[in-house]
């Protein structure tokens, strides 16, 4: 079985998004995500990035207390609505 871990963000001069950031549950807790968030951090630095930006669901407490650990504060709560087509 296949196990991936990765970083999807996205920049504008601002600001980066965090799109999705997934560690594979065998290497969970073992601090990779928050070495990619402290790897994020320099590349801010670097490129005069004010911002970083993210959204979870907010039943999702491990992410919440993942982005919580490396310094996040909540902003805001929305809801998002997607519609399917079949």
């Amino acid at each position: 079985i296949a196990c991936f871990s990765f970083f999807l963000i996205s920049k504008n001069e601002k600001s980066i998004v965090i799109e999705l950031l997934s560690v594979c549950k065998t290497f969970q807790n073992m601090g990779i995500g928050t070495l990619m968030m402290r790897r994020l951090g320099v590349f801010r630095a670097e490129n005069n990035v004010t911002k970083i930006l993210v959204g979870t669901q907010e039943r999702n407490s491990a992410a919440l207390a993942f982005y919580k650990k490396n310094n996040f504060k909540s902003d805001r709560k929305t809801h998002i609505y997607h519609m399917w087509n079949d």
